[in-house]
């Protein structure tokens, strides 16, 4: 099973130092927690991760880890005394436009699906409306206002 290459930084100086050396794109995600809270996948340049690492600043987040970015399939186990019990393969979110409503209602319907929750309550996570989803909207020329054409 492949590992990302890690570094623990403590200010953006030292991540995009580490970053240059570990290669680009890059994860940055909090020392301390877990399941998924404040992590950054992909960061492909200096840009992106300043704009990453502004935002744990302002959450009050330390020490980080900056690692590699490995591309495939996201599973997470459970393993308790040494054995597997549980294996769950993590699919983000997918919105297709309807066209009609804007990006922030389209969310909403999809948030209010039973089967989405927070945290690991629900089989499927609630898609966080954040600073996180307007740069990702952003960089595809969207805001939550924008109402996509359907192709």
């Amino acid at each position: 099973m492949p590992l990302p290459a890690q570094e623990t930084v403590e200010t953006l100086e030292n991540a995009l130092a580490a970053a240059e050396r570990i290669g680009w794109p890059v994860v940055l995600k909090p020392a301390s927690g877990g399941k998924g809270r404040g992590v950054w996948v992909g960061l492909s340049d200096p840009m992106e991760l300043r704009q990453a690492w502004q935002s744990q600043e302002q959450s009050g987040e330390g020490r980080q880890l900056l690692q590699q970015n490995l591309t495939g399939a996201d599973h997470r186990l459970l393993v308790v005394m040494g054995k597997l019990l549980a294996v769950a393969q993590r699919q983000p979110a997918t919105l297709i436009s309807d066209g009609l409503l804007p990006l922030h209602r389209q969310i909403a319907v999809l948030n209010a699906d039973p089967e989405r929750g927070v945290g690991y309550e629900r089989l499927k996570n609630r898609v966080p409306v954040d600073g996180r989803l307007d740069l990702i909207l952003g960089e595809q020329g969207f805001t939550l206002a924008s109402v996509p054409r359907v192709s």
